[in-house]
């Protein structure tokens, strides 16, 4: 990842006297930056590391992680010259880092050598960032970044508003359409239409579906179903349990073994909520998809093409990081 800057407002004020200040080294590249260490542990090649950082162009926030919840970012031993990355093997668990990049080297960099559009000769991009964690491997960082989406979703009272009313609404409509259907933890209602006689899905489980996904109103917003026509796509496949789905998808596979053919209703708040990644899903949309679990394994089948977001698949933008 390139942290092209960023930066949290406490930083600030460590920055009035500029990039001159005594204070600052400067990186191999010529990245002037500044390292405040707590003496923890320090990460190598093959950690994770979780990190919180805001960027700045000026006096403008580009972007932060303060609002959307920490990144996690693999310690690769490579970096980029006059990039934050080049910082990275110096760091310990709880420091935290300022840097400054002046955008007039950062053009002297591009190939062109252009500038890019809303920068300016003389313009600074401000990164801090804070260590919060170090894992060892992706395992135990996936498992920490499932339980920091847990977090930000049970304490977003807005979602979870939405959800009681996505809820009610969803179970009023089957109970007067005379469905049975099993309720998640989180409140997606699945119905297995007909039962497959393969393994049950468990977290960690790599699962390859057919589905159909729709609209209340029944309108058709994608599908994996045709596997003869000119439009026959792959099965999607993903690991349950990870994230990589919308949490209400999620949820309703581990409902579900092999050969099972159901109907799932996610509510709003466990779809995409109120950042629709389509035309076709209005905002705050329940949502219905017919479903097949075509296998299950604890391996990984060979990569396929992923389906449109509206297939189930987590959007980075969808602002829940379900």
């Amino acid at each position: 990842m390139n942290f092209k800057n960023l930066l949290p407002a406490a930083a600030l004020a460590l920055l009035a006297a500029g990039c001159n200040n005594v204070d600052f080294k400067k990186t191999r590249g010529g990245m002037p930056y500044k390292l405040y260490t707590k003496g923890g542990a320090k990460v190598k090649t093959g950690d994770v590391v979780k990190i919180h950082f805001t960027q700045k162009l000026n006096d403008s926030v580009l972007q932060s992680t303060y609002a959307t919840g920490p990144i996690y970012f693999d310690i690769t031993g490579q970096s980029t010259p006059y990039d934050v990355t080049e910082i990275f093997p110096m760091i310990h668990k709880n420091d935290s880092v300022v840097a400054v990049q002046v955008v007039d080297s950062l053009v002297k960099r591009i190939p062109d050598g252009q500038m890019p559009p809303g920068f300016k000769k003389g313009d600074k991009i401000t990164t801090t960032f804070k260590v919060l964690n170090v894992f060892p491997n992706r395992e135990a960082a996936r498992a920490d970044e499932t339980a920091e989406r847990e977090k930000r979703f049970q304490g977003d009272a807005k979602v979870q508003t939405q959800l009681k009313q996505d809820i009610a609404t969803l179970s009023a409509l089957l109970q007067q359409q005379g469905i049975q259907a099993q309720k998640t933890p989180s409140g997606t209602f699945v119905q297995v239409l007909s039962p497959g006689a393969g393994p049950a899905v468990k977290k960690g489980d790599f699962v390859s579906i057919r589905y159909r996904g729709t609209t209340m109103d029944g309108k058709e917003f994608d599908s994996n179903m045709d596997t003869t026509g000119a439009q026959a796509k792959p099965p999607l496949q993903f690991p349950v349990g990870e994230g990589q789905m919308i949490k209400g998808f999620d949820e309703a596979v581990l409902l579900l073994k092999k050969g099972d053919r159901a109907r799932i209703w996610i509510p709003s708040s466990l779809a995409y909520g109120a950042n629709s990644p389509s035309p076709a899903i209005a905002p705050n949309s329940n949502l219905q998809f017919e479903l097949v679990v075509t296998d299950v394994t604890d391996k990984a089948a060979m990569p396929q093409a992923r389906p449109g977001a509206g297939a189930g698949g987590h959007s980075a933008d969808d602002g829940h990081g379900h």
